[in-house]
């Protein structure tokens, strides 16, 4: 039909949908050679299948074609749905950056992870969240590669990455912004500090006390007590704080109910910042004395740690990590995107409290219970606290140790078995009791749940909790493993690893000035103790840090750092660490 020749393609499309809508027989024959014609192109996909699927060798970018620049980006993330941020080779299981790099891929701005030079300032660990994690990679640029970067051109726009990224990652993870940064710079090495906050309700606590503890962070210490050791990867426990304090979230609320303990660092040990804080919550509860950090900070009163439970992790957030000269870019339709998710996710918080609380409201103002049950309840407590003092008492601990409502219960009647005298009655029990004194006309014992919890607060000490047990000075609890012990149980690649670090301490001490002969067991040991910024330095990994510390954003001019400087790109003196800085960068992870 030669007639068909001069049709256009919509012409033809239109033809077709003509003839299928005529009768049946033209509507299978259409859809049977459609068929045809999709399994012969290839695996039955059409082209937007292919477009869309990342592992498409035909849908992959040639990256040689396109200009790419190095971008540090900040990333936001609620670390509770998440096993960690960094990703774990071979488990299967989501992470922060497991997602990250699938929204990258699927966007082509990069063609894999290893060969896009990824660094990133710290990872946190399951259940932990970020505001500021910042991550550093080369990705695909919009901006031609014929075109050269000048005060000319200084008008061309990027893309959107925060807006493009946002809109394939889950709502938990959220690119907040930005930057083009020096091609040396590190997300790890060119930090100067990161900031945690660990929110927590007031309720009865001594955040003066707290705070008065907090002051015995700041500096430099050893704090092998107040973190989980990690012996085959990090050899040196000496980090410096540099503040470290209890305040109210919004500090001009005088009703404000929710504090923080914000502490910041060039670097923090494994789970250092949930020890340190589980300490302080024991201080805040008038546990222990504020001391009691000092004392953990020195290894002639403490030569291993006690044992204690670190606090929860969902609190804790990454809120910053502080570069020298970095500066991050935001597009108007990305914060506007961003503003609309974050009051979203207010509103729903706001709602599940409001939830909460109204169901405590109905339990106070509604629920009601026998006299008889809660002077059982009441003696059941006491026979408990009674029952914990004596057991504590025959093993040396104070009795100060317990309180004073346990004191006060050891002297309660007991039987036999140490138990106390009085038995829990069944609510069948209560319910007869009042039928029979509502028949003799008496008044019944009911009581508010309100009046029972004042009366078991004011006469026990006691709160609603999920641990009621007495606490257990920590001067007097079992002490684990030091340092020295468990390294003489390392065995296999774990003992390798510490063997690697001790050689790279030593081969570092000995080098003394002559940054040569450091060369790059600097940058690897720098993984260890030096990114610490307390342990022992030569010469050349101090060049190394404040080579790195100066990097950061460039802006479209090329070439200038944004504090006005030029780039220090080929730096003689630190020509070697810098060549083998990205090979060790994840090395070891302990801040």
């Amino acid at each position: 039909m030669e007639e068909t020749n001069t049709l256009t393609r919509d012409q033809l499309l239109k033809l077709v949908q003509k003839l299928a809508a005529s009768n049946d027989a033209n509507k299978e024959l259409i859809t049977q050679e459609s068929q045809k014609i999709v399994n012969a192109s290839g695996d039955g996909k059409s082209k937007s299948d292919k477009r869309g699927n990342p592992n498409s060798k035909k849908s992959r970018f040639d990256m040689s074609k396109f200009r790419q620049r190095h971008i540090a980006f900040q990333i936001q993330y609620d670390g509770r749905k998440f096993f960690g941020f960094a990703a774990q080779d071979g488990s299967g299981v989501d992470t922060v950056e497991n997602f990250f790099f699938q929204a990258l891929e699927r966007l082509n701005l990069i063609s894999d992870r290893k060969t896009c030079g990824y660094s990133r300032c710290g990872r946190t660990d399951r259940g932990v969240s970020a505001l500021g994690q910042i991550v550093a990679l080369k990705v695909r640029s919009s901006i031609p590669t014929n075109v050269e970067l000048t005060d000319d051109n200084a008008e061309l726009r990027e893309m959107d990455y925060c807006t493009m990224l946002n809109r394939c990652l889950p709502e938990e993870i959220r690119v907040l912004g930005w930057t083009a940064v020096t091609d040396e710079f590190s997300s790890r090495f060119s930090a100067s500090n990161r900031r945690y906050r660990y929110f927590f309700v007031r309720r009865n606590l001594d955040v003066a006390a707290m705070q008065q503890a907090c002051q015995y962070l700041l500096g430099s210490h050893d704090f092998r007590n107040l973190c989980k050791l990690d012996v085959a990867n990090v050899s040196n426990f000496v980090r410096e704080i540099y503040s470290a304090e209890i305040k109210p979230f919004r500090i001009h609320d005088e009703h404000e109910v929710v504090y923080m303990l914000e502490i910041c660092g060039i670097a923090f040990l494994w789970h250092m910042v949930r020890c340190i804080m589980a300490v302080l919550f024991l201080v805040g509860e008038g546990k222990e004395s504020p001391e009691i950090v000092r004392d953990l900070l020195d290894l002639t009163v403490y030569a291993s740690k006690p044992s204690y439970m670190m606090a929860d992790d969902a609190p804790l957030v990454l809120h910053e990590c502080a570069f020298d000269h970095l500066t991050l870019h935001h597009s108007v339709r990305s914060l506007w995107e961003l503003t609309s998710h974050y009051r979203l996710l207010q509103d729903r918080h706001a709602v599940a409290m409001a939830q909460a609380f109204n169901a405590l409201q109905h339990l106070e103002a509604s629920c009601v219970v026998s006299r008889t049950d809660l002077n059982a309840f009441k003696e059941e407590l006491r026979g408990k606290q009674a029952r914990v003092a004596k057991r504590l008492e025959s093993k040396g601990i104070q009795k100060t140790a317990v309180g004073a409502a346990a004191a006060a219960a050891a002297s309660a009647p007991t039987d036999g078995d140490g138990a106390t005298v009085g038995k829990k009655r069944s609510f069948a029990d209560m319910e007869t009791d009042a039928a029979v004194a509502a028949a003799a006309g008496v008044e019944s014992d009911r009581v508010s749940w309100t009046q029972a919890l004042k009366e078991i607060q004011s006469e026990l000490s006691l709160h609603p909790s999920p641990d009621t047990a007495p606490h257990v000075p920590l001067s007097q609890r079992k002490r684990e493993e030091s340092y020295e012990e468990r390294v003489k149980t390392l065995v296999g690649q774990k003992k390798n690893r510490f063997e690697r670090h001790v050689q790279l301490r030593s081969v570092a001490d000995g080098a003394g000035n002559d940054a040569a002969a450091a060369g790059e067991d600097d940058a690897a040991l720098a993984e260890d103790i030096d990114v610490g910024g307390a342990g022992p330095q030569s010469a050349s990994t101090k060049a190394f840090f404040a080579h790195m510390r100066q990097q950061g954003s460039i802006t479209l001019l090329g070439g200038y750092a944004v504090h006005g400087g030029p780039s220090t790109s080929g730096s003689a003196a630190t020509e070697t660490t810098l060549a083998t800085a990205a090979a060790t960068a994840t090395a070891m992870d302990d801040i």
